[in-house]
């Protein structure tokens, strides 16, 4: 008579060699998480700084892209309104520490577009996003393109 299956034995040997492999894996998969927090901060900014120079353009004056930084690390763009208006805040304002779990700090607190989409920087930006013990950087120049 042939027996069918698996002996308990074979069981917990499979078990305990994925419980292995899991606990191996566990590290590299939490790196990846947090430099993915780390890149899509600065996906986010990068956006902020494009919608700032749309802004700019599109309505004939002076945009500008804010920068709070530390533990509660926001971004926001303001302008002029669309009916000409007082300075309004344009799309949403980007809680980037609630949103990815970093920290932001700027060089500067804020970049202002001019209507013909260029920035009106003397110097470049840095801007450091840091989450546990990896930090990444952005910079953006005087004439506001942003470079990894």
């Amino acid at each position: 008579m042939r027996n069918r299956g698996f002996t308990l034995i074979e069981l917990l040997v499979v078990v305990t060699i994925i419980g292995a492999m899991s606990v191996m894996a566990l590290p590299r998969l939490r790196d990846g998480m947090t430099r993915e927090s780390l890149r899509g901060s600065r996906r986010a900014v990068t956006t902020m700084l494009a919608q700032a120079r749309g802004v700019a353009v599109t309505r004939g004056c002076l945009a500008t892209v804010h920068f709070s930084g530390g533990a509660d690390a926001t971004v926001w763009v303001t302008a002029c309104a669309a009916d000409g208006g007082p300075e309004e805040t344009v799309g949403t304002v980007e809680q980037i520490s609630d949103r990815y779990g970093v920290t932001m700090e700027s060089s500067t607190a804020s970049i202002v577009f001019a209507p013909t989409g260029m920035a009106l920087a003397s110097a470049w930006t840095r801007v450091l996003f840091t989450k546990g013990a990896l930090r990444e950087g952005l910079r953006i120049s005087p004439v506001g393109r942003s470079e990894w």
